[in-house]
């Protein structure tokens, strides 16, 4: 299945890899090699990955976590593609991506 991350995922995902490489050299290529290898398991089996609770179409609306580090995948499986909407710590509020859903036709 086709693999479309979100421009505001996209910068989700640069924030935190400039984060982790600020605190020690090389830790900010581990994380998005992580995140690389998270991503094509998600691409590989959406529907393997748990739903959303609580959220409009939650049968679509699925996250996971990054191995080995604090960040949550949100993603929403479509007709097409499965949309990455967010790339977020584990502490970050769980609904700060949903405008992005809304929003996303901006964003092709």
């Amino acid at each position: 299945m086709r693999l479309r991350i979100l421009e505001a995922a996209e910068e989700d995902l640069a924030e935190a890899s400039n984060w982790y490489e600020d605190q020690k050299d090389g830790l900010g290529r581990r994380f998005l090699a992580a995140v690389r290898g998270t991503l094509e398991l998600v691409r590989n089996n959406p529907k393997g990955f748990a739903s959303l609770e609580g959220v409009a179409e939650a049968d679509e609306i699925r996250r996971t976590q990054v191995k080995g580090f604090p960040y949550l995948i949100v993603f929403r499986i479509e007709a097409s593609e499965v949309l990455v909407t967010a790339v977020g710590h584990t502490a970050r509020g769980p609904r700060y991506w949903q405008s992005r859903l809304r929003n996303r036709d901006a964003d092709d």
